[in-house]
């Protein structure tokens, strides 16, 4: 089988506002006699709603952290949380669209030679870097794979499709993802060069001159000889409802505020350069948006290159991996109260209900079952938190970007012994406030005769484990 590599790169200098200095070098390219798909020009009549129904994309992401073998290791390097975060910002960015992240962890590898690409030739060193990755196999097939490296007065991320590639690779500098987090809509538009979208302003530089996109989006439209002036469909990024854009103009506000024309003399003001588009390059900090057509580009080409056989770039997945944590595991059985939690990556509306009452699930249920008992909601987490998530004993949950209807992966473990608790006496025999409440340490709680050693009346035994779940239990101790 022929595995393709998707690479990306590209250049934001890292003095002033960063977009407004990008060169040339981001953007995509690819051999048309690798993949042929037609979204560029067809399904153009589209609208934001024409995609929630579509099938669900789910595509993993790996992050690479390349770090010096014998240099000074002072600089900053990668971590879990700043990975998270980024994932966290392509999944609200996507979703929408029925295109779904799932982080798939972080590995590093020591090179001086590549944990640093000097500007001056990036061509050469990008090149030298692939060779290094694919012999050292240092890239998870069918995944994104994101490569953390320090590159001189530039961040980088370039995207071209080759017989000679072998994964679908992302480089990006330290600096964008440590120094400047808030430019969270970098790590978008450059997965959008991924997915084979092209900068809105984008010309065709193998013609002379380079053909550009017009204004106009009447294709009656004619110069005055009666020549056809519309070219939406074939110049610039080919996608029809992003407009004609040039490479510099002024602006207010995030909002096109210039009087330039295009080159057959129509203001672009006729239809204002879209800068909010993730695909421009200006202020930073107006990126926030992509249009149907840009959608229907994307998910074209991820069809396209899954259904192709020849290419295992991209692997698609099912929804129920967004179900399964990134790190952590489940407690199955045994004396031991340690544990490390399931941890879910942020990003998603979580909600989670109580399973108390439902059958035994040592284990999450299967992502398919949801004939469980459940009951109300206990916790909830918007698609602005973000902390990594945890699921919790006796819980189920959904996700509802991806299930409104039932929540999942019942986990209900009554193997696991408390790591202390609360006994609380009703010295009426009846449930009121007046109570004798006595805190019990793990030995006392975990008693094989707690229950038959207490003597006849109402109690209210509250267990708790370390995974910050909690049991209640009431009790009428009639006799011994």
């Amino acid at each position: 089988m022929k595995t393709i590599k998707l690479l990306l790169i590209c250049f934001f200098f890292t003095n002033g506002i960063i977009l407004n200095a990008q060169t040339d070098w981001c953007g995509t390219e690819n051999e048309d006699d690798i993949i042929q798909y037609t979204t560029s020009y067809a399904e153009q009549n589209v609208t934001m709603e024409s995609f929630q129904g579509l099938p669900p994309l789910v595509l993993k992401v790996h992050y690479w952290d390349v770090k010096p073998d014998q240099l000074d290791q002072e600089h900053p390097f990668l971590t879990e949380i700043e990975c998270l975060n980024a994932v966290a910002e392509l999944n609200k960015n996507y979703n929408a669209f029925n295109i779904f992240f799932k982080y798939d962890g972080l590995s590093e590898f020591l090179s001086d030679d590549y944990y640093k690409i000097e500007d001056d030739d990036i061509e050469t060193e990008r090149a030298d870097f692939e060779d290094f990755i694919a012999i050292n196999d240092f890239y998870l097939e069918g995944a994104i794979n994101i490569y953390s490296v320090e590159i001189i007065q530039n961040a980088s991320a370039y995207f071209r499709i080759g017989s000679s590639y072998l994964d679908f690779t992302t480089i990006v500098s330290r600096y964008n993802i440590i120094d400047h987090p808030q430019y969270s809509f970098i790590i978008s538009h450059e997965v959008g060069h991924n997915f084979h979208l092209k900068h809105t302003f984008r010309c065709n530089d193998n013609s002379e001159p380079p053909l550009c996109e017009n204004v106009t989006r009447d294709p009656n439209a004619v110069d005055e000889d009666g020549n056809s002036i519309y070219n939406a469909d074939y110049a610039g990024d080919r996608i029809i409802d992003t407009y004609a854009t040039p490479v510099e103009y002024i602006f207010d506000f995030c909002e096109y505020d210039d009087i330039l024309v295009d080159q057959v003399g129509t203001p672009y003001s006729n239809h204002p350069p879209q800068m909010k588009n993730f695909m421009s390059y200006e202020n930073a900090g107006c990126q926030e948006e992509f249009t149907p057509g840009q959608v229907a580009y994307m998910r074209g080409f991820i069809n396209d290159v899954v259904a192709n056989q020849d290419i295992t770039t991209i692997i698609t997945y099912p929804v129920s991996i967004l179900y399964e944590p990134y790190r952590g595991e489940y407690y199955n059985a045994g004396t031991s109260t340690d544990h490390n939690p399931p941890l879910f990556q942020y990003g998603f509306d979580y909600v989670f209900y109580d399973t108390t009452q439902a059958d035994v699930y040592n284990q999450p249920s299967d992502y398919s079952d949801t004939s469980f008992w459940y009951g109300s909601i206990i916790e909830n987490y918007d698609v602005n938190y973000n902390t990594p998530i945890v699921h919790k004993n006796h819980t189920a949950f959904k996700i509802l970007q991806l299930d409104t209807n039932y929540p999942r992966m019942c986990y209900n473990n009554f193997n696991k012994a408390p790591n202390g608790g609360t006994l609380i006496t009703f010295l009426d025999g009846i449930p009121n406030a007046n109570v004798n409440i006595t805190s019990q340490d793990s030995l006392q709680i975990n008693n094989t005769n707690y229950i038959q050693n207490l003597n006849p009346g109402l109690y209210n035994v509250l267990k708790s484990y370390n995974d910050g779940t909690t049991e209640e239990q009431m009790i009428l101790k009639e006799n011994n």
